[in-house]
């Protein structure tokens, strides 16, 4: 059954800052990942195999013949795998103007993503890839025993995505792309659709090399929500959300990233 009009109205008003925090951490994660990995670990694996003779001692070659370093070509991945679960709280759940709530707040999320090769242009790279991602907000796991008071409120969001992406000489990232979004009621266990929007985005982004491993990056995003409730026909959540980011990432160890934004 759908939910009832009134509380549609506030759950799809809670969940709001949810979804468009939720793709711009997305985006900023992986535009970092870009600037930090790629740079360094693409020229290693695309150098070509040496084909030098690499003699071991003088007159090699009389007893065995030339000696060749061969060198594994990397293979492309065309599928991408990624999860990750976030904790936090939050002082107000029900965004009420008095007797606000507080409850702990678990996000958890699996994404599957196709990845066709890099295209090499003069001017940079340009990427794409297209997926489904799932999204579960838990509210009231670890805030001493009131998990049951915000059951009502937990929701998941089940998203297809386009996204593409440009590499400007190492330093700019252009990004855009489109997804679509479902909100479901995860408190009754139905996971009735109650809220869904076409959110196309942009993104540009500039880095700056601190050392060969890190770098401060300030990025401009924006995405444009076009709604659909299951009450009457309204556009009162239709919006567009604007913001400024700017981090530090540095890889501490391999395939391992720190960052603070």
């Amino acid at each position: 059954m759908p939910l009832p009009s009134a509380r549609t109205r506030w759950l799809a008003a809670l969940i709001l800052g949810a979804l468009s925090q939720g793709a711009l951490a997305q985006t900023r994660l992986e535009s970092a990942t870009q600037r930090i990995v790629r740079p360094g670990l693409q020229p290693r694996l695309e150098t070509p195999a040496s084909e030098e003779i690499a003699p071991l001692y003088e007159e090699e070659e009389l007893d065995i013949g030339p000696q060749h370093l061969i060198r594994q070509k990397p293979r492309h991945n065309w599928l991408e795998a990624s999860g990750d679960i976030q904790f936090g709280s939050t002082s107000n759940v029900y965004l009420s103007e008095t007797g606000a709530a507080d409850s702990s707040l678990m996000t958890s999320m699996l994404q599957l993503a196709l990845t066709p090769p890099v295209w090499k242009l003069e001017a940079g790279e340009l990427s794409a890839k297209a997926g489904y991602r799932h999204q579960k907000f838990n509210y009231g796991i670890a805030t001493g025993g009131n998990e049951s008071t915000f059951n009502n409120v937990d929701f998941d969001i089940s998203s297809l995505f386009l996204q593409g992406s440009f590499l400007y000489h190492e330093k700019w990232l252009a990004t855009f792309g489109l997804e679509h979004n479902r909100l479901l009621n995860a408190s009754a266990g139905s996971y009735d659709e109650f809220y869904t929007e076409f959110a196309p985005n942009v993104s540009l982004g500039r880095s700056f090399a601190l050392t060969p491993k890190s770098a401060l990056s300030a990025t401009l995003s924006a995405a444009a929500h076009l709604s659909r409730v299951d009450s009457a026909p309204t556009k009162a959540y239709d919006r567009i959300d604007e913001a400024v980011t700017i981090s530090y990432t540095a890889e501490i160890l391999p395939r391992t990233l720190f960052q603070s934004y």
